[in-house]
């Protein structure tokens, strides 16, 4: 096992180039080059990518057919590929690359010792998601279980660094983009779901912790305050946070993560991108959640 390095605030940027350019040498970074189009339904510059025909074919081993990590019975965090250690956040925490990347220094949160990500979040995870935030301008996400697109059962974060596509100039994300349309945009979203705005300083980790916990209350998440939630994805930038109940893992094959719920979509196959674009993107995103309250 490779020394123990505890990241410091503002390292974390460079550490990020350091062990991505040597774990792309080694070949334990595994990066998949897609074609990206902006597709706008329902005011929403929705992101749609597709694994190119060459990466498909070359990472037909290892990945699924809509371009997500296997899911395996195999834990890939204990012990994690040194090649893809970036450092300790805390003695909680571990940060990681993560192994199959669409866009550059995206890395994960992982627990030091195992979880399940059926769990509930708890303070040391907000804190977790805290730091990462004050570390890079990026998009927090977690898939919490496997109905809302969680493909490990060791309870990891992922960050990837904003924004989500060159094509969305001054936005950050798809959904940015939405917001900004109109006062309160958030409130006609199409699903149920509970959102709130940032302003300058991100709110402390205890803060983060008691809105994401009355979330899931008033959303019937949680039935005692011990019991594991039911599934769902939590987003948040340096300027929002969300969180979207789950019942469709996927639409018509298709897996939808968190990531959908922000504007971007990942297909491994032209047959899907066809698919989500007969349906209607915003269309996939209400049969992947429920109803608006």
């Amino acid at each position: 096992m490779s020394s123990k390095i505890t990241l410091t605030p503002g390292t974390l940027p460079e550490r990020l180039r350091q062990v991505s350019e040597s774990a792309q040498a080694s070949g334990a970074l595994v990066s998949l080059p897609t074609q990206e189009e902006i597709y706008p339904d329902e005011g929403v510059p929705f992101v749609l990518r597709l694994l190119t025909n060459l990466e498909r074919k070359n990472a037909n081993a290892t990945l699924q057919e809509d371009g997500s990590a296997p899911k395996t019975t195999v834990n890939p965090f204990l012990p994690y590929d040194e090649a893809l250690y970036v450092g300790h956040i805390n003695d909680d925490y571990v940060c990681l690359l993560n192994k199959f990347n669409v866009l550059p220094n995206h890395f994960l949160m992982v627990t030091a010792q195992f979880e399940e990500q059926s769990e509930a979040l708890s303070l040391s995870d907000m804190q977790a998601l805290h730091w990462s935030l004050q570390e890079v301008d990026g998009l927090v996400f977690f898939n919490g279980g496997k109905l809302a697109g969680a493909s490990q059962r060791h309870k990891h974060l992922q960050t990837i660094p904003l924004p989500l596509s060159s094509h969305l100039r001054d936005n950050k994300t798809p959904l940015d983009a939405f917001l900004a349309s109109s006062p309160k945009a958030e409130e006609s979203l199409p699903f149920r779901h509970r959102f709130v705005h940032f302003s300058d300083p991100l709110p402390e980790p205890a803060a983060l912790y008691a809105t994401y916990r009355q979330w899931l209350l008033e959303l019937g998440l949680v039935t005692t305050p011990n019991s594991p939630p039911a599934p769902y994805n939590l987003l948040a930038t340096r300027r929002w946070m969300m969180l979207t109940p789950r019942r469709n893992e996927r639409f018509q094959g298709i897996s939808i993560n968190a990531l959908g719920f922000v504007g971007a979509l990942l297909c491994g196959k032209e047959e899907q991108l066809a698919t989500i674009k007969a349906a209607g993107p915003m269309n996939v995103l209400r049969e992947a959640a429920f109803p608006p309250d």
